[in-house]
């Protein structure tokens, strides 16, 4: 029998939170900038160099691997094994997880995220007893929108630097209507299809379960720098990380409001943990989450 893990709040630091918010700042989003959701890399050779620096000036040693497997379609669970039937206590989590993620936070105007529940992610102990390595979609809703997407990371499952990234150019999430801010936002355009889970993290590109229209505000500052740091992580500490993200949809809008991101590690129990709401917006520019329509701010 898999021994029972202790609920996270019990697992969190001061000191860790700390060391979390240096790695963040110091390496996610000097990262966040070099690596767009779906544009090309038309300077490989200056992007390694940038990546190399950074890597370079973190606390702890780092062993960048190149060669780990490259997967294009999600890896499963296994199908031989049974899953428990949840506790009591891990059905009042669940609850309340779900209840967090169905009410949008409030998000100071320049902030790229702000932490729920004391920066503990909503884990049950059954959600961290299933150690392995695979990833699990939502099918789109009746609106064809996204649903949340888990997984169960570890390296093996990221893809080779070597692998070439397909173009998104094909999909159209709900609420995309791009349009185009020279000078407002970076890169000018104001939507990227972001995926929910990473594709560092699983090698997951054109999975259209995974897949949202985001502003350039939620996918560079704030969910990569996370989808960064929680790679690193893996890589330098050989660890599982139980990872969650649940995008937030209001009523009948096409365009999500934001996304909640979770992760835990499993074998150090819970050294790298957090669980943030990153809002789906961009400064100066005012967006309908009805249909994902934009306009310049007034």
């Amino acid at each position: 029998m898999a021994k029972k893990k202790a609920h996270p709040a019990k697992k969190i630091s001061a000191t860790i939170v700390a060391i979390g918010v240096f790695l963040f700042i110091a390496v996610g989003s000097t990262l966040a900038n070099m690596y767009p959701e779906d544009e090309p890399y038309s300077n490989q050779q200056a992007i390694n160099k940038a990546y190399d620096d950074i890597i370079a000036k973190l606390p702890f040693d780092f062993d960048k691997t190149n060669d780990v497997p490259y997967t294009d379609k999600p890896t499963q669970k296994d199908p031989n094994k049974t899953t428990p039937k949840p506790s009591l206590a891990d059905e009042e989590v669940e609850k309340q997880a779900r209840n967090i993620h169905q009410q949008l936070p409030d998000v100071p105007k320049d902030e790229a995220y702000v932490e729920i529940n004391d920066n503990i992610p909503m884990f049950s102990n059954a959600d961290l007893e299933d150690v392995g390595e695979w990833e699990e979609y939502s099918p789109l809703d009746d609106k064809n929108r996204v649903g949340e997407a888990n997984a169960m990371l570890y390296r093996d499952m990221m893809p080779s630097e070597v692998d070439e990234r397909e173009s998104l150019s094909h999909v159209k999430p709900t609420g995309w209507q791009q349009k185009r801010y020279t000078g407002l936002v970076d890169g000018s355009w104001l939507y990227n299809r972001s995926h929910l889970i990473g594709y560092q993290l699983t090698g997951q590109q054109d999975n259209v379960l995974n897949l949202m229209t985001g502003t350039r505000f939620l996918n560079v500052e704030g969910m990569l720098p996370f989808e960064n740091y929680v790679a690193n992580y893996i890589e330098n500490h050989d660890v599982h990380v139980r990872y969650r993200i649940t995008p937030l949809f209001l009523k009948n809008e096409k365009l999500a409001r934001g996304v909640f991101m979770e992760g835990y590690s499993i074998e150090d129990d819970g050294k790298l943990a957090f669980h943030i709401f990153v809002p789906n917006k961009q400064p100066d520019i005012d967006i309908d989450y009805q249909d994902g329509s934009s306009k310049k701010a007034s």
